[in-house]
């Protein structure tokens, strides 16, 4: 009895370390990924909603990241949208608005070929897409005011976005190199300001 006893623990024991292991994996991969953002707490923060970030691999956090990459740029489109339909302030608001829109129209288009260009796993590609992406953004100026709010809110979704581009960006680059450790001069395109 005690022999079957030892047996089963050992089984279970050999059975769970791996999965220790890949939640720490899983973790420190999270841990480099977001280090390297302008706000770690909101990259560890949309990351680990997602129900699989504990046990999730290098390939399956850049996927995750690039959908939520694509969603959070077609939202903030769909945002924009509502925001001409409702009402035509001024025609700096209008210009900035369409100018956004048009902005996070490319944005969502993109990040669709970028997903493509993962999943055919052309991650250079995938890259260089990501990277075009950083300077269509700067394109979306937020210095014009959108009533009735105090501060525009494209200020907070522009910054978001680029969060979530440095983001597509880091992971890109780990699955092309193959290592979990980055210099914060890889991503020099994504300037904080802006």
């Amino acid at each position: 009895m005690k022999f079957a006893r030892c047996i089963f623990l050992m089984t279970s024991l050999a059975l769970m370390i791996p999965h220790i292991q890949a939640v720490e994996s899983s973790q420190e991969l999270i841990d480099t990924i977001c280090r390297e953002t302008e706000d770690y707490e909101f990259c560890n923060e949309i990351i680990q909603k997602n129900a699989n970030a504990s046990t999730a691999n290098l390939h399956d956090l850049t996927d995750h990241i690039i959908i939520l990459s694509m969603k959070h740029a077609s939202d903030t489109y769909t945002f924009i949208g509502n925001i001409l339909r409702k009402r035509h302030e001024s025609d700096e608001e209008t210009a900035g608005l369409n100018t956004c829109l048009g902005v996070y129209n490319s944005e969502s288009t993109i990040f669709v070929i970028v997903h493509e260009h993962f999943y055919l796993r052309e991650y250079e590609r995938m890259i260089l897409a990501i990277l075009s992406t950083t300077k269509i953004l700067k394109d979306c100026k937020t210095d014009f005011p959108v009533p009735p709010n105090k501060e525009n809110p494209l200020i907070e979704k522009n910054r978001e976005m680029r969060i979530l581009i440095t983001m597509s960006t880091v992971s890109g680059y780990m699955l092309i190199n193959g290592n979990h450790s980055l210099l914060s001069s890889v991503v020099t395109g994504l300037e904080v300001s802006q």
